[in-house]
């Protein structure tokens, strides 16, 4: 037996220190090799960055990559998250670079100010707002618009990316109207023609805007808004009355009403002048209809007229002013004036006959098929409307009082 055998302490002091020479190794190799990495990071960082700041994001993302991937187990991750923070914008400005090379103008033009906008202090912006000066200067207004694009308009002008806006935006803003047309969205295509109109009044593609806006469903939703803003584009409003008013003779007869009376209150020389009147007689038939109006009786033939006409001869023995509509093959809006020796008829046989009173309108029209609507002007009686046959050479009359007896 040896005397290392026979010293058990010994065997424990050699055991200790191959433990702690183990032990420090093992920290040195590690130190190093956190300490390699940190110094290369720190190198390919500051390689990348360099490059980052340059606008080269070719470069600073091969160096940035390396950073990012060879510090996964590298507990000093400072390069590398700010690596990863300059990565990201560099792959954003290649992404819409990409989309520019593609030939993807409207898509490029929105991450390039997409970028801008949510970066505004990185160093890529200068680079950015170069390519977007070049979108502008080479590319079509039609190959910029786009629904996500015309969205950024705002954006465009707030952070002055619009190089001479006073020569590109009405393109654009026309452009962006048709992209929003063509989309079905009606109320963005509205906005952009307006905003046109209201910024850019005697631009060349005014005009193609205001036809725009006549076709469009919102522009009759905001007709007070326009009313205020283009008051001075005289041919546009009382066209825009018109449209609306059309617009609006099924769905909403009153508003149509409304259109009619402002067209022919405001524009009463405009040549559609007869237009407006007979689309405010069809109002008012629609209007009546939709309010529940009693039938009216057809009036009686009682003599004859000349060739190609027939007369209507209307008597009110109403205590009220009376209002005719007749809409047909030509339109009618007439008052008769109230009668003062009438009153309102109390009985079922004061019913029976018109006493033949008050004051007679006699018209004469083309004969044909009219829809009619009588009603007072003043008191509560509720309207009449129908459907009368006029023939031609005919003579016709009606007599209209107020009935007003217990039910």
């Amino acid at each position: 037996m040896t005397s290392l055998d026979r010293d058990p302490s010994s065997h424990r002091r050699l055991s200790g220190r191959r433990w702690f020479i183990w032990l420090l190794t093992s920290v040195v190799v590690i130190v190093g090799y956190i300490g390699f990495g940190f110094f290369r990071n720190q190198r390919n960082y500051t390689a990348g960055h360099r490059a980052w700041q340059q606008a080269d994001c070719a470069t600073a993302l091969d160096a940035h990559d390396r950073v990012i991937n060879r510090s996964l187990l590298n507990p000093i991750r400072w390069f590398a998250d700010q690596a990863e923070l300059e990565h990201a914008q560099c792959r954003a400005f290649e992404y819409a670079l990409e989309s520019e090379r593609s030939g993807n103008l409207s898509g490029a033009l929105y991450g390039y100010t997409t970028f801008v906008t949510s970066k505004p202090t990185s160093p890529l912006n200068e680079a950015v707002r170069t390519r977007i000066r070049a979108l502008f200067e080479t590319a079509s207004a039609t190959q910029l618009a786009a629904s996500t694009t015309c969205a950024k308009t705002a954006e465009l002008l707030r952070n002055k990316l619009v190089p001479q806006p006073e020569l590109t935006m009405p393109a654009l803003y026309h452009a962006c109207g048709q992209r929003y047309t063509a989309d079905n969205s009606p109320y963005q295509a509205f906005a952009a023609y307006q905003t046109l109109l209201a910024e850019y009044p005697d631009h060349a593609l005014a005009e193609e805007a205001e036809a725009a806006l006549l076709t469009n469903p919102a522009a009759c939703e905001n007709l007070t808004e326009l009313r205020t803003q283009l008051a001075d584009r005289a041919d546009f409003l009382p066209t825009l009355y018109l449209t609306c008013g059309e617009q609006f003779e099924e769905q909403d007869p009153a508003e149509a009403v409304a259109l009619y009376e402002r067209f022919l209150a405001d524009f009463p020389d405009d040549p559609r002048a007869e237009t407006a009147r007979a689309g405010l007689a069809r109002a008012m038939v629609a209007e009546a209809r939709s309010a529940g109006a009693n039938e009216i009786l057809a009036p009686s033939s009682r003599g004859t007229a000349p060739r190609s006409s027939t007369i209507i001869e209307i008597q009110n023995d109403a205590p009220y002013r009376l209002q005719i509509v007749l809409s047909g093959p030509e339109s009618l809006i007439a008052e008769i004036a109230a009668c003062d020796r009438c009153s309102e008829v109390s009985s079922i046989m004061q019913s029976l006959a018109c006493q033949a009173r008050g004051p007679v309108g006699r018209y004469t029209l083309p004969p044909g098929e009219y829809d009619v609507v009588v009603r007072t002007l003043s008191g509560d009686a509720q309207p009449f409307t129908g459907t009368w046959t006029l023939n031609d050479s005919n003579e016709y009359y009606q007599c209209f009082f107020v009935a007003n007896w217990p039910s």
